[in-house]
């Protein structure tokens, strides 16, 4: 029997999972050195004789683009740190791909079953249940246990209701390193420019500050936000019906589009296109094309994960807005819980020893790849916020703040159904067909009828 997932996780447990990453204490230390808990432990380095560094086996980490344009090196960069680290004595050479959010899905599935996939992978936050779910994945609990029998600080900076969300059966099946979750940057001086003296707390008030800014400048945007592939496009979909109480999806595995809340996201995100706030062109902007027309002043208000890529002083110009309400109702902030996981293969144990090792050192991914998930380690939430007010800005206005939508249901209540509507990009579509000129109920049917026939096709 098929076992009922939640569709709508109001995860309260985050709130306090997370309230050590809360951007307050924590010693001055520069961004570029890992804090201390970054060290790794004897077991991972082993005998450092055994085999001369990069001279043993071949451990491929394949991870989507998580950062800006500087993440791709950063990433390689670590791999690289990790073949010189001779992790366990054993020579390991550790290659770094990454890996388009554009068909990601179809990339990894062409490679498992080819058998030319990576030992380790970090994609969508689904892709553990999928494989678990084949009989494909591999148990990540060794790597847990290992760090309770050494006494590993990691195990006090990562939130235990992490590893418990990627818990199924007993098993580990997706080690967490970030939480994914869109925030609405705004710029200050442009919004008290156009006459508005406080952040706009509603939707009502979003659409009064776009059109004051389109009466002054007639060429600036009102929202701004990454919408270059499929993936990209739905994952704001997703976010933007959570901020107005709402998925796509309902309880009674059908399409939730003609519900009364969906309905209203759908108007107030027509009404952003049919006045030009939002603009056909977002379907071509990738993470850093938003960046850079919020940053050039050419945007009000750009959705966007924690804000490493602006530079410091950015908490005098810029806020965040905290989830908005419409008709009196408040919003929800979309999270998402990503993880690495290792396809089961005749490498397992090496790639094990190769995660630990990456687990224990990979504070560049934020300090040199701008990573735009909130790291999952304590220690390393204190340094960057310490360092950037922003993100302490970024953090309290979404996870800090509260109001919690898990983007999918603990691991252990999930079927098959997961990740195919993760590749579907179900949102995707319906705001491509908005934007596109369509009318609220056709782009609603469009998006009901790809869920009714995903729902059809697993036999529900």
């Amino acid at each position: 029997m098929k076992r009922i997932f939640a569709i709508l996780l109001v995860c309260t447990m985050l709130v306090s999972a997370l309230a050590a990453c809360g951007g307050g204490g924590g010693a001055q230390t520069s961004a570029s050195s890992p804090p201390a808990a970054s060290t790794p432990s004897e077991a991972s380095q082993g005998d450092a004789g055994a085999v001369a560094a990069g001279e043993g086996k071949e451990i491929d980490i394949w991870i989507c683009q998580w950062g800006s344009e500087k993440y791709e090196d950063a990433i390689k960069g670590i791999a690289d740190s990790a073949t010189a680290a001779n992790i366990n004595g054993q020579g390991y050479k550790v290659n770094a791909k990454m890996i388009s959010w554009d068909g990601f899905y179809e990339t990894y599935v062409t490679a498992y079953t080819s058998n030319t996939g990576p030992a380790i992978a970090s994609e969508a936050n689904t892709a553990p249940i999928l494989y678990h779910l084949q009989d494909a994945g591999c148990d990540l609990m060794p790597i847990y246990d290992a760090w309770v029998e050494e006494g590993n600080p990691i195990i006090e900076t990562i939130p235990q209701e992490y590893f418990d969300f990627f818990t199924v059966d007993g098993q580990l099946i997706g080690m967490p390193f970030g939480c994914d979750t869109p925030g609405v940057i705004y710029n200050k001086e442009l919004l008290a420019d156009i006459g508005v003296d406080a952040a706009p707390t509603s939707w009502e008030e979003i659409l009064d500050a776009c059109a004051k800014l389109k009466e002054k400048y007639p060429d600036r945007l009102g929202f701004v936000f990454p919408a270059d592939t499929p993936a990209a496009a739905s994952n704001f979909g997703g976010w933007f019906l959570r901020q107005h109480s709402s998925t796509y999806k309902s309880l009674e595995y059908t399409g939730n589009l003609m519900g009364e809340r969906s309905q209203l996201a759908l108007e107030n995100f027509k009404a952003l296109v049919d006045n030009e706030y939002i603009t056909e062109a977002v379907l071509t902007y990738t993470t850093d094309d938003v960046h850079r027309v919020f940053l050039n002043d050419d945007a009000l208000f750009a959705v966007t994960g924690m804000p490493t890529w602006v530079a410091e002083g950015g908490v005098e110009k810029y806020g965040f807005l905290e989830p908005l309400t419409i008709e009196g109702e408040q919003g929800y902030t979309q999270v998402a819980v990503n993880a690495f996981y290792i396809y089961s293969g005749e490498n397992d144990e090496d790639a094990k020893a190769v995660l630990k090792w990456w687990m224990e050192n990979n504070y560049e991914q934020w300090s040199v790849g701008e990573d735009f998930n909130i790291p999952a380690r304590a220690d390393y939430c204190d340094q960057l916020y310490v360092n950037n007010p922003l993100n302490s800005a970024f953090y309290d206005a979404t996870i800090g703040y509260g109001r919690i939508s898990m983007d999918s249901a603990p691991f252990d209540t999930q079927d098959e159904t997961a990740s195919e509507f993760d590749n579907t990009a179900v949102m995707g579509d319906v705001l491509t067909a908005l934007l596109n000129g369509s009318t609220i109920e056709e782009a609603a049917e469009i998006g009901d009828t790809i869920v009714n026939d995903i729902y059809a096709k697993y036999g529900y």
